[in-house]
C-alpha cells in the first residue's frame, strides 16, 4: 500500500500592531479512513424490507440494491442497514490516509466565511456551494496521477461517487462518511476527493461528474481493490485547529 505525504492544511495568521509579539494560527487538517467489511450492507436493506415493508417497497428495494443503486436508496434505510452490518460484523482491515487541499476548494471556504456562498438552487451548484448532506459527495478514482493543487476533481475515468452524512462535532471536528455497498464501484481504490457539486445534474454512482461546484480535496493512495460482495465505508474527517 502506497500513500502520499500531502495534507489538507491551510494556516491562517493574525499578526498584532508592532510591539506585540501575539500570532494566532487556524489550521485546516483532513484525513480519510476506509472500514473494510466482508459483507453487501445491502443484503440488511433488503433484510429489513423484507420484515418491516410493503410488498411494493420491498420491491423497489430488491430492484435497487441489485441494480447496484445502493446510493439511491433511501438514507433513512441505508443508515439503518449500515449500523446494523456493523452490530453483526467487524471491519477486516482499516487504513487511514493523508490529502492534499485543491485550491478551488480551499477558495470556497473561504467565499463560505465572509458570506460569499451559495446554496444549490436545484441546478448546478455554484462554485462556492455550502458542503451540506445534500450538496458534499464523497468520490472515489482509480488514477495513480500525482496530486497538485490546481486539479479540479478526480484525474480517473473509472470513478463512482456517494452523498455522505455530515455531522459537526466534537468542537473543530467535520465529517463525511458514506458505505459504498458490494455491487458499487468494485475497482482499484486509487484517489479519493470531496466536492459540493450532489444535485439534480450532477449524479452520483459509475456516471458522476463534476457539474458546478468546487472539489475540496485529493488524496492519491493506493488502497487495494474492492471486490463484489464486499461493503468498504469512506470516511473524511477535518479538524480545525
Amino acid at each position: 500500500m502506497t500513500t502520499d505525504r500531502t495534507s489538507l492544511s491551510d494556516t491562517v495568521s493574525v499578526t498584532r500592531l508592532p510591539g506585540v509579539p501575539v500570532e494566532e494560527r487556524v489550521s485546516f487538517r483532513g484525513q480519510f479512513q476506509i472500514e473494510r467489511f466482508d459483507v453487501p450492507v445491502e443484503w440488511y436493506a433488503e433484510r429489513y424490507a423484507r420484515d418491516h415493508l410493503s410488498v411494493a417497497e420491498r420491491e423497489t428495494v430488491d430492484t435497487l440494491c441489485r441494480a447496484g443503486r445502493w446510493p439511491d436508496l433511501p438514507a433513512d434505510l441505508r443508515t439503518l442497514a449500515d449500523r446494523e452490518m456493523r452490530a453483526q460484523h467487524e471491519s477486516i482491515n482499516t487504513s487511514i490516509f493523508p490529502n492534499g487541499g485543491l485550491s478551488t476548494g480551499c477558495l470556497a471556504i473561504w467565499n463560505l466565511i465572509i458570506a460569499a456562498g451559495t446554496t444549490n438552487g436545484g441546478g448546478a451548484a455554484g462554485a462556492n456551494a455550502q458542503f451540506t448532506n445534500a450538496q458534499t459527495r464523497l468520490a472515489i478514482g482509480d488514477s495513480s496521477t500525482a496530486f497538485a493543487a490546481s486539479q479540479t476533481w478526480l484525474q480517473a475515468a473509472t470513478v463512482d461517487a456517494t452523498l455522505p452524512s455530515a455531522a459537526a462535532g466534537p468542537t473543530a471536528i467535520i465529517t463525511f462518511k458514506i458505505t459504498v455497498a458490494g455491487g458499487n464501484a468494485n475497482f482499484l481504490w486509487n484517489e479519493f476527493c470531496t466536492d459540493n457539486a450532489g444535485n439534480s445534474t450532477s449524479v452520483t454512482g459509475a456516471s458522476a461528474t463534476l457539474v458546478g461546484g468546487s472539489a475540496l480535496n485529493r488524496a492519491v493512495s493506493n488502497q487495494g481493490t474492492k471486490t463484489s460482495g464486499q461493503s468498504w465505508a469512506l470516511t473524511l474527517t477535518i479538524t480545525v485547529a
